[in-house]
């Protein structure tokens, strides 16, 4: 094994199934940001034979388990196998990719995931959370050796969120303080134990919600210690003797792509909302209603995944992707606008009385029948009084932003011509032209303004981000850009400007 692979060395001991006693000796190594368990045996780790090509094998396992020189006990969870080499005679290499990793008790079913507290790292808490207070907290940390302050919100019945502000010191041989960190981390904490799966539903939507706020920052966040029923588990040597719980230290690779004690530099007028333009209770109150709003919760998806999630990368955003992209926009918009519950309700009479004009025109009969047939009175809204409607509902944000109404005057219309040319596939290329992208970000903003309003945001509150934005107010800008390049280029065919 190469050093570079032996640096990347996590965990090395015996793995077994649950309720199968034979063990075999393995390593688990971060490849990259993943896991990987790595088993030296002469069968697989449920017994079969390798060169039995007949029977078929489990191509994954929900749990393996482990015991290790250092850890301890271990729990793999959900092991799918990636490979078998031969090593030399009857000896081979099984290699099987790793969702997450538990150091501290063997739980041998998945259902045994009881959590009762999960400590969790994202980026930006900080920032977010505590506006121009988290500088001062960071000079305070020179002050304090050990210790850590906690602020407890309640966010559902079955859930509260515990902001932790953790202060350490790092001092060299001789006395001397060379380090001073302060670092704020997010503990779920919850009435009733909840399984795994429900535990990271809500992990993630609080990373949506950061998402959000960040205008489309990649979160990545990790998850650093569970805190799990003990009843159906094994715990290990340093668990308490007659505790209810026992606490499990957590390798999570899935949504844990970078480190977020690292994330890129935001700046405060970066975020829609956070401590830096209102206070803490309202910010509570967000945080409430981002996590109530199941309803809501498709709109949120097509917003956050209408976002560049490969900027700074060398991935290639092709036109087939942004093409994607505003139609995540607007297929949010039409959902938005479907679930405000907003009634069809145009004019039945003026309806009725041009289509009797129509009638009236044909002098065949048949062709006089099949229009009457034909031409019923519209029972749902068309896309296109969708995206007038929501113009005309956030017109005075909007007018913030671009001055006057004009640069929106053909969204709502090209917005349904391109939908109708990309949904349908009667394009020549996959580049559509310059037209698409002032409407991407028109659509852009006005998905992030129908968010805004989803979580009850006062007007005022609202009139202050958009002030203060500088994204939405890019956004705005590269719209006026291009719609007045386009004119220009109306008058004249030259296109110079």
């Amino acid at each position: 094994m190469e050093k570079e692979e032996l640096k990347d060395e996590l965990l090395r001991g015996e793995w077994h199934l649950p309720g199968r006693l034979k063990q075999y000796p393995g390593l688990v190594r971060k490849n990259g940001e993943k896991y990987f368990l790595y088993l030296f045996a002469d069968e697989y780790i449920d017994g079969h034979d390798p060169k039995d090509r007949d029977s078929p094998r489990a191509s994954g396992y929900p749990i393996v388990l482990g015991t290790c020189q250092q850890s301890g006990l271990v729990t793999l969870y959900d092991c799918q196998w990636r490979g078998t080499r031969n090593i030399g005679g009857n000896l081979y290499e099984f290699k099987y990719s790793i969702y997450a990793i538990f150091e501290g008790a063997h739980v041998p079913r998945p259902e045994c995931f009881r959590i009762k507290r999960a400590s969790t790292r994202f980026p930006y808490v900080s920032s977010w959370y505590e506006g121009w207070e988290s500088m001062e907290k960071a000079k305070e940390a020179v002050k304090r050796v050990r210790a850590f302050d906690e602020k407890a919100v309640k966010i559902t019945e079955n859930l509260t969120l515990k902001y932790i502000d953790y202060y350490d010191q790092h001092d060299h041989l001789d006395g001397e303080l060379i380090e001073a960190r302060y670092s704020k981390w997010v503990d779920f904490e919850y009435q009733t134990i909840v399984s795994f799966d429900e535990a990271l539903h809500d992990w993630v939507k609080f990373k949506r919600m950061l998402e959000f706020t960040t205008m489309g920052k990649e979160i990545n966040f990790h998850v650093v210690l569970l805190v799990l029923s003990v009843e159906g588990i094994v715990p290990g040597k340093r668990h308490e003797q007659n505790s209810e719980h026992v606490t499990v230290q957590v390798h999570y690779n899935h949504l844990s792509k970078k480190d977020p004690a690292k994330p890129p530099f935001i700046h405060q007028n970066g975020m829609l909302f956070s401590r830096w333009k209102v206070s803490n209770e309202i910010l509570d109150d967000i945080t409430r209603t981002w996590f109530a709003n199941e309803r809501f919760y498709t709109v949120y998806d097509y917003y956050a995944d209408s976002n560049y999630w490969f900027s700074g990368s060398d991935v290639h955003l092709s036109n087939v992707m942004f093409n994607n992209r505003f139609l995540n926009l607007i297929q949010g918009l039409e959902s938005y606008h479907y679930l405000l519950n907003e009634q069809f309700s145009p004019d039945n009479n003026l309806f009725t009385k041009n289509r009797q004009k129509v009638l009236d025109l044909a002098s065949d009969p048949d062709l006089k029948k099949w229009l009457h047939n034909t031409l019923k009175f519209p029972k749902e809204h068309s896309l296109l009084d969708r995206l007038d409607a929501l113009i005309a509902r956030f017109t005075p944000s909007l007018r913030i932003l671009f001055g006057k109404l004009d640069y929106l005057q053909s969204f709502s219309i090209e917005s349904k011509d391109l939908r109708h040319l990309l949904s349908h596939g009667r394009h020549e290329s996959t580049f559509i032209g310059e037209r698409i992208y002032p409407n991407y970000y028109i659509a852009k903003i006005l998905l992030c303004l129908c968010i805004l309003e989803s979580l009850g945001i006062d007007a005022l509150v609202v009139k202050r981000i958009i002030e203060l934005n500088y994204e939405l107010k890019d956004h705005a800008h590269e719209v006026i850009y291009r719609v007045r390049k386009a004119e220009g280029n109306k008058t004249d065919p030259t296109g110079a400007e």
